[in-house]
């Protein structure tokens, strides 16, 4: 095998490598991102900042609204699967 061919198949064998690690990278930055702007929002509730909840609440309302559902539902579900237990 020759020095080109080890090369580019060297190459190859670490684009594959980038290839299944960046993914990986891209979702613990969204979920560090998500977790951050929880906190601030935790933050603005308890110190009853309306201006940094707002912008926190448009920044990131997609997981603030998750945060508010699975918080219902352990609410609702809660009771029924301690009295059932």
């Amino acid at each position: 095998m020759s020095g080109v061919t080890l090369t580019l198949r060297t190459l190859h064998d670490d684009e594959r490598d980038l290839e299944q690690d960046l993914p990986a990278a891209a979702e613990r930055h969204r979920a560090e991102h998500q977790f951050h702007g929880e906190m601030l929002a935790q933050a603005a509730q308890a110190t009853r900042d309306r201006e940094l909840l707002e912008l926190v609440s448009s920044c990131h309302p997609q997981p603030l609204r998750r945060m508010r559902w699975t918080n219902a539902m352990i609410k609702v579900l809660s009771p029924q699967l301690l009295v059932s237990a």
